[in-house]
């Protein structure tokens, strides 16, 4: 009976065995995960990276779905470092993330890390190419605001007028930190073209915001010179001319 018995109480104590070992190295990979999750937080990202890798190499391979998804958690954050540390390989980093695993979301928010650092490096034809890869239609309305207002500003930048006015068209109604951004630059888009009417209308709506307020007189005012509304002109500019705040 003893000897039946045996092979399926060894089985039974190395499966344990492998549990335990599993169950440590996860709770190793995951502790890893946290500290790097936290030294990218305060900006120390050459830090956050090797603890990124000491989790990738943890948890080399990944058996159980918990420790696939850290893993995953890990290379984005390892790719996003190197973006963030201006490291040669790191836009290959990021895109062979995204091929590996779109349609996933989580391929979208590599995606939109490699587009923010060169808009904000002020690369802005490449920001405009990945900007314009992102589904808008999957974010949170903050989010598109954000990914639509930062690609038409890069067309704005290019002059490209008309595309820049179809993404700020598509946000200019949504209550985000982006409403008034995108309804002024929307108004300067149609001050470009020509479109003078147009622009007035936008720029009657962000003149409210304190952020623009003191540029918006400098366009109005030129809009009534270019129509000849000379009576409007003088009526609205005087007021503001002993204005200390105002810009040009």
């Amino acid at each position: 009976m003893l000897k039946r018995c045996l092979p399926l109480l060894v089985a039974l104590w190395v499966g344990s065995w492998l549990n335990a070992q599993e169950t440590t190295v996860y709770t190793e990979a995951y502790a890893a995960f946290k500290r790097a999750e936290v030294f990218f937080a305060d900006g120390l990202f050459a830090k956050a990276q090797t603890e990124y890798r000491k989790t990738l190499d943890l948890l080399h391979p990944a058996n159980h779905v918990e420790q696939r998804i850290l893993n995953t958690q890990a290379e984005l954050g390892y790719a996003q470092s190197a973006v963030r540390l201006e490291q040669p390989d790191a836009e290959k980093l990021i895109l062979d993330f995204i091929r590996n695993n779109a349609p996933d979301p989580i391929a979208n928010e590599a995606l939109i890390e490699l587009a923010n650092y060169y808009f904000d490096t002020r690369d802005y034809d490449k920001a405009a190419q990945y900007l314009a890869r992102v589904p808008v239609n999957g974010l949170s309305k903050e989010d598109r605001s954000s990914v639509q207002f930062r690609l038409g500003y890069a067309q704005f930048v290019k002059k490209d007028f008309t595309r820049a006015k179809a993404n700020f068209q598509a946000i200019k109604d949504l209550e985000t930190q982006y409403f008034y951004a995108a309804n002024y630059y929307l108004g300067l888009c149609h001050f470009y073209e020509g479109n003078y009417d147009l622009a007035v209308r936008q720029f009657r709506l962000v003149e409210r915001s304190n952020k623009y307020d003191d540029y918006i007189p400098y366009y109005t005012t030129q809009i009534y010179f270019a129509q000849r509304r000379f009576d409007e002109l003088i009526a609205y500019a005087e007021p503001r001319l002993n204005d200390p705040k105002l810009k040009n």
